[in-house]
C-alpha cells in the first residue's frame, strides 16, 4: 500500500542518506 511505500522510502532515506541520497531523491 501507499503507507508501506512511504515507510520504505523513509527507511532507505535514513539508511542511504550518507551514502547515496541521490537515489532516495529519485524516489520522490
Amino acid at each position: 500500500g501507499l503507507v508501506s511505500a512511504q515507510h520504505r522510502i523513509h527507511l532507505c532515506e535514513l539508511a542511504c542518506k550518507s551514502s547515496s541520497f541521490i537515489m532516495v531523491d529519485s524516489w520522490e
